[in-house]
């Protein structure tokens, strides 16, 4: 099988500057919403890997199953004009 890993690690190497520019907090903010690494639903490394996803290939349109942590008001406001479809029933955007 092969796993094309030089095309791997040359992606890993693209997605590194935008994940550089987290500011997610660790813990739990006091607004509500707001995605926090320590949440115990989504890991670290998923939400670093989907940030620098979004971020390097822009899509037009998010389709979200689950709980749409990952959508804060930090990215909303980083990446505008995405449409966003949801099957959570919580959904609000």
């Amino acid at each position: 099988m092969d796993i094309r890993e030089p095309a791997q690690l040359a992606l890993l190497e693209r997605l590194r500057p935008p994940v550089g520019g987290i500011d997610y907090p660790a813990d739990a903010p006091a607004e509500p919403g707001r995605f926090y690494y320590m949440n115990g639903v989504f890991p670290v490394l998923d939400a670093e890997l989907l940030y620098g996803a979004l971020d390097l290939f822009k899509p037009r349109r998010i389709v979200e199953v689950g709980s749409l942590l990952f959508v804060d008001s930090t990215t909303t406001g980083r990446w505008c004009g995405w449409r966003i479809t949801c099957s959570a029933a919580r959904a609000t955007r």
